[in-house]
């Protein structure tokens, strides 16, 4: 599969706030990364050729979201494909959710919410991702009536991770 880099976007006044009771009752914190993908109807039309994120980190590991804007895997031609890659070394869990978003910043798509494995379980393949071939029709992003991409074009995913609480060594 091919691969390319954008250029990375740094936002300069980013903030979250939140109001009220927080999603998690049980005392968990998420992480939260919004991706943008400008021009996303003009993002390679190749089979198997994915865009790739900069890199994030969460849980003292490096991580990025692949999409495929042509399908990656066994998808067929019109699905997307997602997947998130685990880039540092060795292997690793994460408990994490990925959502396209509409207009109004509402999940329209995502996965579901547990924890995987990446790298295999002996760590021998790093760069293993956890992805889904088919995960929504290319039409259904691009079409103006799901009001899925701005008046620039951009598709914002979402991807959440949990954050492991740091264990003490005795």
């Amino acid at each position: 599969m091919k691969l390319s880099r954008p250029k990375v976007h740094r936002p300069i006044n980013t903030v979250t706030l939140d109001v009220g009771k927080p999603p998690s009752s049980r005392g968990e914190t998420w992480k939260t990364f919004t991706i943008l993908y400008h021009s996303f109807e003009q993002l390679s039309t190749g089979r198997d050729h994915g865009i790739m994120s900069p890199n994030f980190s969460c849980n003292g590991k490096w991580w990025n979201l692949t999409v495929f804007p042509c399908g990656g895997g066994e998808a067929p031609d019109e699905n997307v494909s997602i997947y998130m890659f685990h880039v540092s070394k060795g292997s690793a869990s994460s408990t994490f959710e990925i959502e396209i978003l509409d207009l109004n910043g509402v999940a329209i798509r995502k996965t579901d919410r547990k924890k995987r494995l990446f790298g295999g379980e002996d760590g021998a393949n790093p760069n293993l991702g956890v992805g889904w071939d088919d995960f929504m029709k290319r039409s259904d992003i691009l079409d103006p009536s799901k009001n899925i991409l701005d008046s620039n074009g951009t598709l914002r995913v979402k991807v959440q991770m949990k954050e492991e609480p740091k264990t003490a060594f005795v």
